[in-house]
């Protein structure tokens, strides 16, 4: 048998790179931005969700387990503008 080291495949890689790191940022420092810098980030976090990285990002937003803590105070108008980045922007 031949042992491999553990390595991130690509695609695990580029989700928590590109979807889920993000997405925590926004979380955790969205409550304390102003309004023009949470947009402005919102905006260019420029990516398209596959149903499946939705459902598993979903959580996140709304508040589940340990992220709860980095969700607590974030204002109810920037958790809607998160659900809705998951919701609508989506690969074809």
């Amino acid at each position: 048998m031949v042992c491999r080291p553990l390595v991130a495949k690509p695609y695990k890689k580029s989700f928590i790179e590109h979807k889920a790191m993000p997405l925590i940022t926004l979380l955790a420092k969205g409550k304390t931005w102003d309004e023009e810098t949470f947009n402005s980030e919102l905006s260019a976090w420029g990516v398209k969700f596959y149903d499946a990285e939705a459902e598993v990002l979903r959580p996140m937003v709304e508040g589940d387990g340990v992220i709860q803590l980095m969700q607590k105070n974030m204002p109810p108008e920037r958790v809607q503008a998160l659900l809705t980045k998951l919701n609508e922007d989506r690969h074809a």
